[in-house]
């Protein structure tokens, strides 16, 4: 609204009471009417935040514990606080209108008046004389920035005369350094608390950092064991030692869960959680699992033992499982046990795994079965997660065996992922960065060394196509051809992808969605000069969800001449 309307509603209709017509800056910050709305002024009641009772902090219902009443006409606000305060005027907004309060701008009051200002007719004035022509009625246009970050030309409005109204003079104390202390651990029932002190990961004598604050506080609510969890600390404690107060409510003991879904890859799907957070006599958390869709059938079970003081985890995993793919089908067993570190950047796992399957396509139907021992070793370097704009991730897989039944052969399997976000505009340039977009590079590459006459189980080999690896080409269809244009599982894999992502504008400002041009190529074969890649071309949009990137793609396989559409969601790093 103009500040016409508001002063007719307020002289005419009570809206604001006191009301003040002009702009008073003389001998206090300026207030009341201006042309770009009413400025408000700020009552001698106060209400200071304060933690001293650890009270739970929760916006919708505030305990009043929480604050400390001050009637002054000044106020010191002390380190990690805040304060609320009153309005001198009272305001009656009528229901259509909508009021957005912002702080008080004082950007001028920090230049001298003999401050210079370029201005698009070529001269330079100081703001005592862009003041003093303000009020001549001459208008001057200048330089600024709109809201997509370009430098436009621009009307400058109110110019102010510096130093002739009162300064708001501010000293800032943030006090003594503070170091984190031992933690104070609240709502634990069935938990010891070691397991909270090695998810949070907070060092006592470490130095204070909100960033680690609120990660060790994201950590403890993803891993599982707590529905809910708060940290926060007692900031009238001694600095050099401050408590980490933790508040916690556990997950309950069992949870069931049923999901619904529909994969372009798969078909609609269906599937059934079952989690123990706690299993009697050993405490390792279960999770087991059944899921079926229109080419794959599988049930698992996952058992996982609480981190140790290096956050290592013992874990043993096994797995039934049909799967239909374009050109063969799969009947596997898998039993897997080892121990596994997840950090904030690094994964490290090493186990020994048992694998049987039955494959049969084409004129090919024969059982194998191995047994091996393996290290994967997992790094993400992204700027952000699960949306980055910059960075990188690897995942390497390494391990060694013999094949089971009447002869026994060695082999070696190895397996690449690597994944480099480039942004399109240099690093100082944020608004830049976000309208051009970046380029993501996806690269894959496997191997299995072994006798050509060795029987490996099929889930050892490498099929790849679909939403994941090669667009354009239904899952898992492209494989080792053998006579007949039949595709089994093969013994070498290579990938590529390159996407341009650009997030898509509205209003001259980025926007929750994308578009994406990309083209992907990926071959299998049993030996590395027959591999021939099928390439793939396309299109898309993304969409940035609270779950992750939403991804849907229209693909044209130029091997088959087909168009597909894939659907996923999340980032595989």
């Amino acid at each position: 609204k103009s500040d016409r309307w508001i002063q007719e509603m307020a002289q005419e209709r009570g809206m604001i009471e006191p009301f003040v017509a002009d702009q008073v800056r003389g001998g206090a910050i300026s207030y009341g009417l201006s042309s770009y709305g009413y400025d408000i002024r700020v009552a001698d009641e106060f209400k200071v935040f304060t933690n001293v009772f650890n009270t739970l902090v929760d916006p919708k219902h505030f305990d009043p514990r929480s604050f400390v009443d001050i009637k002054a006409d000044s106020i010191d606000i002390p380190p990690n606080s805040f304060a609320l305060a009153r309005t001198v005027e009272y305001f009656r907004i009528p229901r259509r209108v909508l009021c957005v309060v912002l702080g008080k701008s004082t950007y001028a009051r920090c230049f001298s008046g003999d401050t210079r200002v370029a201005l698009v007719d070529g001269s330079a004035p100081t703001l005592e004389e862009l003041a003093r022509r303000w009020e001549a009625g001459l208008p001057q246009w200048g330089y600024g920035v709109d809201r997509a970050g370009r430098v436009v030309v621009s009307l400058l409005e109110a110019p102010r005369y510096i130093g002739r109204d009162s300064m708001l003079e501010l000293t800032l104390d943030s006090g003594a350094a503070f170091r984190f202390g031992p933690m104070q651990i609240h709502g634990l029932e069935r938990y010891p608390r070691e397991l909270v002190e090695r998810i949070a990961r907070l060092k006592p004598g470490s130095a204070y950092d909100q960033g680690a604050l609120l990660q060790a506080q994201q950590r403890l609510q993803d891993s599982g064991y707590f529905d809910s969890a708060v940290l926060e600390i007692d900031a009238q404690a001694d600095p050099q030692a401050v408590p980490v107060i933790a508040t916690v409510r556990e997950a309950r003991r069992n949870d069931v869960r049923l999901g619904v879904g529909i994969s372009t890859d798969s078909g609609p799907r269906l599937s059934v959680e079952h989690t123990n957070h706690q299993m009697p006599l050993i405490g390792w958390r279960a999770v087991s699992k059944a899921q079926v869709d229109r080419d794959t059938q599988s049930i698992q079970s996952e058992l996982t033992a609480p981190p140790d003081a290096d956050l290592w985890q013992w874990q043993v995993f096994g797995q039934m499982k049909n799967e239909d793919a374009a050109d063969v089908r799969l009947r596997g067993e898998q039993l897997r046990a080892g121990r596994l570190q997840m950090g904030e950047k690094i994964d490290r796992n090493y186990y020994l795994q048992y694998d049987r399957a039955h494959t049969n396509g084409g004129t090919l139907n024969e059982s194998a079965q191995t047994l091996s021992a393996n290290y994967a070793f997992t790094q993400r370097h992204f700027d952000s997660l699960p949306y980055p704009s910059d960075g990188y991730g690897l995942g390497i897989e390494f391990g060694g065996g013999f094949t089971l039944g009447g002869q026994r052969d060695p082999y070696l399997r190895t397996r690449l992922n690597w994944l480099g976000v480039w942004p399109l505009a240099p690093h100082g340039e944020r608004q830049t960065r976000a309208s051009a977009g970046r380029i993501a590079l996806r690269l894959q590459a496997g191997a299995v060394l072994a006798r050509d006459d060795a029987r490996l189980p099929g889930t050892q080999l490498f099929l790849t196509g679909g939403d994941t690896s090669v667009r354009g080409y239904a899952f898992n269809s492209i494989g080792a051809k053998q006579s007949g244009g039949i595709g089994l599982p093969g013994r070498y894999l290579a990938g590529a992808s390159v996407e341009w992502q650009r997030p898509i504008l509205l209003g001259g400002r980025p926007s929750e969605w994308e578009s994406t041009l990309f083209i992907d190529g990926g071959a299998v074969a049993d030996q590395l000069s027959r591999l021939h890649a099928r390439i793939g071309v396309g299109a898309g949009v993304r969409y940035r969800s609270p779950v992750g990137p939403l991804q849907l793609d229209l693909a044209y396989g130029l091997a088959t001449h087909q168009v597909r559409l894939h659907l996923s969601v999340g980032l595989s790093f």
